[in-house]
C-alpha cells in the first residue's frame, strides 16, 4: 500500500500505512511539508515530493520508486518461500 498526503489530516493515515508495511509519501508545499512539528515518529514519511505532476516531476518519480520498492519486497518474500 502506498499513501500520498498533503495535510495534517493525513498524519494518522501515514502512521497506519507505515505500521502495516506500506509507504507514506507527503506532498511538499513551498519545499516543506509544513506539519513536521505535529508528526510522531511513527508518522514519518518515506519521501517529501513537490506537487509537480508533470512527466519527470518529483511526484510521479516518487510514486514510481515507491511502487518499485513495494514490488521488490513482494518478490523478495516470494523468493524466501521458494517461489
Amino acid at each position: 500500500m502506498i499513501d500520498v498526503g498533503d495535510s495534517a489530516s493525513d498524519l494518522q493515515a501515514f502512521g497506519c500505512i507505515e505500521g502495516a508495511g506500506g509507504l507514506a509519501l507527503a506532498i511538499a508545499k513551498d519545499e516543506t511539508y509544513g506539519h513536521e512539528d505535529q508528526m510522531l515518529q511513527s508518522q514519518r514519511v518515506e519521501s517529501l515530493a513537490t506537487p509537480d505532476r508533470s512527466e519527470g516531476g518529483e511526484l510521479p518519480r516518487s510514486l514510481i520508486h515507491a511502487a518499485e520498492v513495494k514490488s521488490a519486497r513482494i518478490a523478495l518474500k516470494a523468493l524466501g518461500r521458494g517461489k
